[in-house]
């Protein structure tokens, strides 16, 4: 699905019934990452994966102009066209916890919960932005690939199941190198959230993997100890993208989490609710799925474009 935006394009997918749920991807990926949580939650949730400007079928910023705050807006437009009036539950890995963090500042849409998973609070350090800036001149010179070539070995472990390594390797190569460029100039440049952490008042999970050196668990449970209402808990054998490596560890936590603090509705025989029609929501096409597409295979997405 596809909308406007001054005359730029964002692309995004939808899937389920209920109350909505926005998934933030991780750079360099595309909304492609969220695919088996966006089947997880469909029975329950309205499940909204977008690609951040520059990824996947969403239409770059001009680099200059490619901020995590350009990214909120980005959001914000998918949220108000999917749910405008509804609470919403974020949920960002790594980079998307950045944006996450910049639509909790912007205060524009009341929250149900907040899920932040393997990202940082912290602005990057100086020696930490210069590697980025360092970053954005090899890939303007030699493309995109080197990416891939330089991350992979933080995104998994060195055990991680070899189809996923393929297809996580396979996002890294098909990632626009416009788009990296962008994205590695808006998290060089971000706000240090720390103080955000504080005055978050919705039910929070804090999810970390086991392995992860980008944002190590010691890390994510310090900041999840600043926030009032915040639940931590560790991916075993998982490192930077959790969600992707280690998938059902990931979903169980997060379907566990929902139904503590947004559980679905009772019908009228006293039991509950799983194709909950309040709030379900359409899409473009007039199709009404309670989830995505069971028979795509894994990492394909049939409105995926670049």
């Amino acid at each position: 699905m596809k909308i406007d935006i001054d005359g730029r394009t964002l692309s995004y997918r939808r899937c389920g019934k209920g109350h909505p749920i926005l998934f933030l991807h991780a750079f360099p990926f595309s909304r492609l990452m969220w695919e088996d949580q966006l089947l997880a939650v469909a029975p329950t949730h309205t499940g909204v994966a977008l690609d951040l400007p520059g990824f996947g079928g969403s239409t770059a910023l001009p680099e200059a102009s490619t901020t995590i705050a350009a990214y909120a807006e980005a959001a914000e437009a998918i949220m108000k066209k999917v749910a405008p009036d509804e609470p919403w539950i974020l949920c960002g890995l790594s980079m998307g916890g950045y944006v996450a963090f910049e639509i909790v500042r912007r205060a524009n849409f009341a929250l149900r919960g907040l899920i932040l998973c393997d990202t940082r609070a912290v602005a990057d350090s100086p020696e930490q932005r210069a590697v980025r800036l360092q970053m954005i001149e090899k890939v303007r010179s030699g493309g995109a690939a080197m990416v891939a070539e330089l991350q992979l070995s933080k995104m998994l472990t060195t055990g991680c199941d070899p189809e996923i390594r393929a297809q996580v390797d396979h996002w890294m190569r098909r990632a626009p190198a416009e788009g990296i460029m962008g994205a590695l100039g808006a998290m060089a440049n971000r706000l240090d959230s720390r103080e955000t952490l504080k005055t978050i008042k919705a039910p929070v999970l804090v999810i970390a993997g086991a392995n992860d050196t980008v944002a190590p668990p010691a890390e994510m449970k310090q900041f999840a100890e600043t926030i009032e209402n915040a639940t931590f808990a560790v991916i075993p054998d998982a490192s930077h993208i959790s969600n992707v490596e280690r998938p059902a560890d990931f979903n169980e936590l997060l379907i566990e989490w929902l139904y503590e603090i947004d559980p679905p509705a009772e019908d009228e025989n006293g039991e509950f609710d799983y194709e909950n029609e309040e709030g379900g929501v359409d899409d473009d096409s007039g199709s009404n799925d309670s989830g995505a597409e069971a028979d795509a295979p894994y990492g394909e997405d049939p409105d995926e474009e670049f």
